[in-house]
This record gives structure tokens, sequence and C-alpha cells, in this order.
């Protein structure tokens, strides 16, 4: 498929130049007509860009620090991972049953929409899990509960197949195996105990 993007390019010249050459043969109502059709997507364009544009402007012109970007942008996981890289071990293993944006971390992070959450599949109780995590040699864990709640209304819509309210993690049993270390913005890093 990617090699149509060349034919694309011949196309577009193919198009502009019938364009033009239906624009000078027509009458003004149908030119006004076309101009507005040609221009009126790249308009539509640029409008629904505009909040982003404006979002990313103080990091493109300096105003604004990339840590305070990400900060702002990732609403605690930023931070979260600060403190990992500085605080935890070279050998530490992270593990996140729904984050999937680990590459601020310089530790080993392991999430669990990958192929990884086979392996947990099936367990039914707290105990099992951390003792399962533990044999795999996990020493922490990071819940993201702003993702979590993102995840429940995906849920509710039919968007995400597996109940994310079902993850033991978020059970509430977790606590006699698991030691909060940092925390803000609704997002925890747990060490295993």
């Amino acid at each position: 498929m990617r090699y149509l993007l060349t034919a694309l390019v011949l196309i577009s010249i193919i198009c502009a130049y019938l364009l033009k050459r239906f624009i000078r043969i027509s009458g003004a109502n149908i030119r006004i007509i076309i101009k507005l059709l040609i221009v009126l997507p790249i308009i539509l364009q640029i409008g629904t860009r505009i909040p982003f544009i404006i979002d990313e402007t103080p990091i493109v012109l300096g105003f604004e620090t990339n840590d305070h970007y990400l900060s702002r942008k990732l609403k605690g996981l930023y931070e979260v991972s600060m403190f990992a890289n500085k605080m935890l071990s070279k050998d530490a293993k992270i593990f996140s049953p729904w984050e999937v944006r680990g590459y601020y971390f310089d530790r080993e992070f392991i999430t669990g929409n990958s192929m990884f959450a086979k392996k947990l599949n099936g367990i039914k109780t707290c105990k099992n899990l951390i003792e399962k995590m533990k044999k795999m040699d996990f020493t922490h864990v990071l819940l993201n509960k702003n993702y979590h709640n993102t995840l429940i209304k995906m849920y509710e819509k039919g968007q995400v197949q597996i109940n994310p309210e079902e993850n033991l993690f978020y059970k509430g049993c977790m606590g006699q195996y698991l030691k909060s270390i940092y925390s803000i913005n609704n997002v925890y890093l747990y060490k295993i105990l």
C-alpha cells in the first residue's frame, strides 16, 4: 500500500491540472464553488488543529520547559517516572496493569496490556497474584487511576472488552502486599512486600 504513495503525487498533479482547466472554462459561480471546495477542507483541518497548536506553542517557543510540559501532559506519570529513575535500584522491575506509557522509565517496565497479561490471567486472589509476580522478579507496581477511570468509561461504552474493575490491583485487597512509596495526581508507585 505504501508503494502507492508515489502514485499519489502524480494523481495530485493531474487533479490540479484538470481543476485549473475546469475553472477556466466554467462560469463565475462554478469557479467560486470549486475554489470553496478546495479551500474549505484546508480551513477545517487547520481549525481542528488549533487547540493542539495553542497547547504546544509555549514549549516550541521556549516559554515552558520540557519537564513542565511533560508533567502537565502526563498528569503525574512523568513525576513518578522521574522518582523511579532516581530512587529505585537499577534492577527494579515495574509492572503496570493498564499504563502503556513506560517510555520515561529507565527501569524495566512491563504493562498488563501486553502478552504478559496472559501469564497473570485466571489468578483470582491478591495473594496468588503477588506470589506469581514475585516469581517473575517484579519489585514494584505502578497504578495510574486516571487512566483506570478512563478505561472504565470506555468499557461502559463497549470500547474495551476487559472490565477494568475486575482487576485485582484495584479491588482493595492489595494493601497487605503493597507499600506506597510515591504518589501524585492519582498515579501511585508501590513496592511489592
